[in-house]
């Protein structure tokens, strides 16, 4: 059983020490794109800022669960990952045209999605609708019909809001990224944001004099992350699935969760 977590205190403790998780500038550059050679694959993810799934140390080297689980993918296999950063808008397009061999960044496992790409096994539980917030009449989902709500574009966050207003995106307030999402609740320019549980608590815990507080609305079935790779690229896919298959059975794959999640 997959577990799921709100509050991690102590890499959330970690990022207020260096500086690395909700405050860093999430427009950062993509790293250069180069052909996928022999058993070297590029993983692209969102820009660093998503404790405890993607971040980055105080020297700038990628940290957080994803790295951890995929860099024990890479190590039992016998290949390597070469690491980069594109908007979350700009995953999927880059992944299409050859420009990224495997995406991360909390992709959520979802039909449309397995139609289109190659999915892995789930590694990671959440709960996919937590509202961050300054007001405490906020209690649950339904609370923020017709209020204005700040999402990312293209995510399944922005369709539950369509569908809380009747397919209206009068009451969007869109941003590129969680953390701008939730500095737009900051700035007062939305009542809230919505993510899920893997990531909200970090923004709140590193901003306790800004009035932030969580809302975990239960009322929605689990979500499940994944790793995404093209259609047709059954190796890779297959040697994510056959190294997370492994670490779920001896026990390591625990130890990672244990390590970010506890």
């Amino acid at each position: 059983m997959l577990m799921k977590y709100v509050f991690i205190p102590v890499w959330a403790a970690a990022c207020i020490l260096l500086g690395a998780c909700g405050k860093q500038n999430n427009d950062a550059p993509a790293a250069a794109s180069a052909p996928a050679s022999g058993s070297v694959y590029r993983v692209r993810m969102s820009p660093p800022g998503y404790a405890p799934l993607n971040f980055r140390s105080a020297t700038g080297a990628p940290q957080g669960f994803e790295h951890d689980i995929l860099q024990e993918i890479a190590k039992r296999s016998g290949i390597s990952f070469d690491y980069g950063y594109l908007p979350w808008a700009q995953l999927f397009a880059a992944l299409e045209a050859g420009q990224a061999d495997l995406l991360a960044s909390g992709i959520s496992i979802t039909e449309e999605r397995k139609a289109k790409y190659g999915m892995s096994q789930d590694y990671l539980e959440v709960s996919p609708v937590v509202i961050v917030t300054k007001d405490p009449n906020v209690k649950s989902f339904k609370d923020l019909a017709q209020r204005n709500v700040s999402v990312k574009r293209y995510s399944g966050h922005e369709k539950l809001l369509l569908e809380l207003n009747k397919n209206s995106s009068d009451y969007a307030v869109y941003a590129e990224s969680s953390w701008l999402t939730v500095q737009k609740v900051i700035s007062g320019e939305a009542v809230a944001t919505l993510g899920d549980s893997s990531i909200m608590g970090t923004f709140v815990a590193n901003h306790p004099d800004d009035g932030l507080h969580l809302v975990v609305d239960n009322g929605y079935a689990k979500d499940y992350y994944g790793f995404v790779v093209r259609k047709d690229d059954t190796v890779l896919l297959d040697k994510v699935n056959n190294a997370l298959d492994a670490m779920k059975k001896d026990g390591t794959y625990q130890q990672i969760v244990d390590k970010w999640f506890k």
